[in-house]
């Protein structure tokens, strides 16, 4: 689906950026002025993919998550030498 959406106009040398994103998580941190308090997050990252890519737009990125939660997939493409990002797109995961 990324692809449909991201890759149609990419140039070739731009990179592609995969994103998997948890819509929230909770941690404990153990130390720190933070230590003992429940802190809630918003949009984290959980695995991230960067590839080159050349003039053939066909492939596949892996992403690693154990079970679906909650969250995002994101694709972007990026002009590598300038780093402005060209087009973005946005999944939902369903579960398998």
């Amino acid at each position: 689906v990324v692809t449909t959406h991201v890759l149609s106009r990419a140039p070739t040398g731009g990179v592609l950026c995969v994103a998997w994103v948890d819509n929230e998580a909770e941690s404990t941190p153990s130390r720190g002025e933070n230590g003992g308090r429940r802190l809630r997050h918003a949009n984290v990252v959980r695995d991230f993919a960067a590839v080159n890519l050349q003039t053939n737009l066909e492939g596949t990125v892996s992403l690693r998550r154990q079970g679906v939660k909650a969250g995002t997939i994101i694709g972007y493409v990026q002009d590598a030498p300038a780093g402005r990002v060209l087009g973005a797109h946005a999944v939902s995961p369903t579960s398998p």
